[in-house]
């Protein structure tokens, strides 16, 4: 999943991992991504405010141990997964989509401005709301 999508972007500076389990819940059972998303998504504005660092913004291994996180039984989650996944599926097929028709664009707006490419003798038919009018 693209979290791009919808604003969450950032980059990270340690890619070292820690993991505390004072649960014992580790590999019983694993959060989606749309889950997570969501999560991460709407706790955005606690982790800014929770961050320091005088170059850039940062979160500590220390911050995030220091975090209570409220956490929705299994079974919640898996539903929650079986109705987002086709809304997710649908935004990353028109995401590729985007990329694509935008790479069109790019290739073709130049030839159309130079007169490379030339429209005149083209058959174009425009849908109803958008025909020029009848002379």
């Amino acid at each position: 999943m693209n979290l791009a999508v919808n604003g969450l972007h950032g980059s990270v500076i340690q890619a070292n991992t820690y993991v505390e389990d004072p649960h014992g819940s580790l590999g019983q059972f694993d959060y989606p991504l749309a889950y997570l998303y969501h999560w991460l998504k709407l706790g955005k504005p606690h982790f800014e405010s929770l961050s320091g660092g005088s170059t850039f913004a940062e979160l500590t291994k220390g911050t995030f141990k220091r975090m209570e996180i409220l956490t929705p039984p299994h079974a919640l989650v898996q539903q929650f997964q079986q109705l987002v996944s086709p809304l997710f599926k649908s935004m990353e097929t028109h995401l590729k989509a985007n990329t694509s028709l935008k790479a069109i664009r790019d290739a073709l707006l130049p030839r159309l401005i130079s007169g490379k490419l030339a429209v005149d003798a083209l058959n174009i038919r425009f849908p109803p709301g958008m025909a020029p009018p009848a002379p």
